[in-house]
């Protein structure tokens, strides 16, 4: 059973092994039915050995001309098993009538990394993924990587500097917060991209809601499970999956996947309770929610573009623009 566990995910043990009905308490606020597993052609970014010799990175996906791109970010510090973990999940978005729809393509984990290198690999994955937003909590060491980032970052492995980035002018955007944010920002010319999410009691409860909202509505799509992509590129002849020298390329074209698993499992174990009429989301002992946080902040703001959208764009006069957009997605 040991040397199972060590082989399966959190999820697929559990219920094969232990027997549990994930999402099936009275008390939880997320149902496992809920999300929509089907993206197998995740993007993936460019390891830093291809970057340098000049190589093009294979798992790159074109954006399209409709489409826009978010990078959500949940900040920790702290390392060890038994702290949250800096989570960075990626999203490619196209308008339909329902709203943006939305797919996490990307997702990845840091545990203990200071400032700088937290700062230096969201410009990283931001810059190549060609995002559109970037979505920051600021919350406790939050607003210590806003200052990383608002300078301009050296990464002295690849040879590049990134300008310095800063926060977004959105109606959104409190003005307090707004003004605040832009006196920290330390370089000039600073690109205006990133929304900062302080979180407040009614704040979350207003995100927990909005995530439920479009799961419900299948706005929402995740990557397959990693036994489900391992197959799939196995069939459609991937030569990196069956690479047996390289023992670091198997980790880096599933982890995403496997990263997605744990967080449909700290999306389902979340427990629901009322305080004062709003939701309140709890963990169970000695767990995390960081990807849940992450994936459940970008959702919220693509919530406030879906507004903007179906005001602006889908109004009823624009069916066949509509029709054609959907048969791309």
């Amino acid at each position: 059973m040991i040397k199972e566990k060590e082989n399966l995910d959190p999820v697929t043990f559990l219920m094969e092994y232990g027997n549990i009905p994930y999402g099936s308490s009275s008390t939880s606020f997320y149902k496992l039915g809920l999300f929509n597993r089907a993206v197998k052609r995740g993007w993936k970014p460019i390891q830093d050995e291809a970057f340098i010799t000049g190589k093009r990175n294979i798992y790159d996906i074109p954006k399209l001309p409709e489409e826009m791109r978010i990078v959500s970010v949940d900040v920790a510090m702290r390392a060890g098993s038994t702290n949250d973990n800096t989570i960075i999940a990626c999203s490619r978005l196209l308008p339909s009538r329902k709203g943006w729809l939305t797919e996490i393509t990307y997702m990845e984990s840091h545990n203990g990394k200071n400032t700088n290198l937290q700062a230096l690999r969201i410009k990283q994955i931001y810059k190549e993924f060609q995002g559109d937003i970037l979505v920051l909590d600021l919350a406790n060491a939050g607003i210590s990587v806003f200052d990383a980032l608002s300078a301009v970052t050296k990464d002295e492995t690849r040879g590049v500097e990134y300008e310095a980035f800063t926060v977004m002018n959105n109606e959104h955007v409190d003005d307090r917060v707004y003004e605040e944010l832009v006196a920290r920002t330390l370089g000039q010319d600073a690109l205006g991209c990133i929304f900062p999410i302080s979180a407040t009691a009614g704040l979350n409860s207003l995100i927990a809601v909005k995530f439920r909202e479009r799961l419900k509505k299948k706005l929402i799509t995740f990557l397959v499970d990693d036994n489900a992509e391992e197959e799939f590129l196995i069939k459609s002849g991937n030569k990196d999956i069956l690479d047996q020298d390289d023992s670091g390329i198997r980790a880096y074209l599933l982890q995403s996947h496997l990263q997605t698993s744990l967080m449909i499992n700290e999306s389902i174990s979340l427990e629901m309770t009322l305080s004062n009429g709003l939701v309140k989301l709890i963990e169970p002992e000695g767990s995390r929610k960081d990807r849940y946080t992450a994936c459940s902040y970008l959702n919220y703001y693509v919530s406030l573009m879906d507004v903007e959208l179906l005001k602006e764009k889908y109004n009823g006069n624009d069916e066949e623009e509509f029709l054609a957009v959907s048969k791309v997605y």
